[in-house]
């Protein structure tokens, strides 16, 4: 447990008080709340998030597959990459394992019913896809993942391992080439796991749970943003991103085919996660059958 001491040396300014609570929201890592009173008069509300393999969830300890671990990635993402970006909480330090970030006041998307919202924030997240371009951010975190062909390549064969149905095996038979499209896509920075329950909703959208950022095609951020929908508002939603996006490299004449891809890639990854796990209820959806529906659309 990260003593009061080592949070304090964390602050800005030296703190009067601190008052913790555990946090109802945590998924995976260890979460609390924080309430600070520092003695230049200001007050802040926190969240701490211990990202040592000892404080993961019982859960998603047994779950989370060990190579995507990496607690530097997140707090490296925080400490050097977010703030080029009105994107997410501020960050407010940490140590090796753990990171304190701005308590944000909103709502996460899932629970917005309001379709228009979801248009704003698809195109938001346009934007800020836009915004990193041009950005070297290994320079900035050399711990960020890397969709490659390799990394691509692991979830249909996990996949494989979790399902037994023949016909995932035919669709894994050729899934090379959805690696070889897939690996032609422009890549800048994205989140990795931008589903509705990682954006929260107040003025403007901000992102969190940065544990999956990575250099990866951006269309893979925008696929999770969409999933869960029926056709027509999904279309609606990549319509928005479309038109905020204007002339960005990926918006291209095979821009539907490269969306199935990363749809398709979403469902190998979760049907791969673990043996005998199933996703959050804000994540759970039939992936398998997200996985053949994508793959009939793309000819496999």
């Amino acid at each position: 447990m990260i003593d009061d001491a080592a949070i304090a040396e964390a602050l800005p300014a030296g703190v009067v008080s601190i008052e913790r609570e555990l946090y109802d929201y945590a998924t995976s890592f260890s979460l609390e709340r924080l309430h600070v009173e520092l003695d230049d008069g200001r007050t802040l509300d926190l969240v701490l998030k211990d990202l040592s393999w000892d404080r993961l969830l019982r859960v998603a300890k047994q779950s989370k597959p060990d190579f995507l671990y990496d607690p530097s990635r997140e707090i490296e993402t925080y400490r050097r990459l977010l703030p080029l970006f009105d994107a997410a909480p501020t960050y407010y330090g940490g140590g090796d394992d753990w990171l304190l970030i701005e308590k944000v006041e909103g709502i996460e998307l899932w629970q917005v019913g309001d379709v228009a919202v979801w248009e704003s924030t698809a195109a938001w997240v346009a934007r800020f896809h836009q915004r990193s371009m041009g950005i070297d951010v290994d320079a900035l975190n050399p711990h960020l993942l890397h969709y490659d062909a390799d990394l691509f390549a692991r979830w249909p064969t996990r996949a494989l391992m979790v399902v037994r149905d023949p016909r995932l095996q035919q669709l894994v038979a050729r899934y090379d080439d959805v690696i070889d499209r897939l690996v032609l896509l422009p890549t800048t920075f994205i989140h990795g796991e931008m589903y509705p329950s990682n954006v929260m909703i107040s003025a403007t959208p901000r992102l969190v749970d940065w544990e999956m950022a990575a250099v990866g095609p951006p269309l893979l951020d925008v696929a999770a943003l969409t999933s869960g929908w029926d056709h027509e508002t999904r279309v609606r939603l990549v319509d928005a991103y479309v038109q905020a996006a204007g002339a960005l490299p990926w918006i291209t004449p095979d821009f539907d085919e490269m969306m199935d891809c990363c749809r398709l890639h979403l469902a190998m990854q979760w049907l791969g996660w673990s043996p005998g796990w199933s996703p959050p209820a804000e994540h759970a959806r039939d992936w398998l059958a997200e996985a053949f529906e994508t793959g009939a659309r793309l000819g496999l």
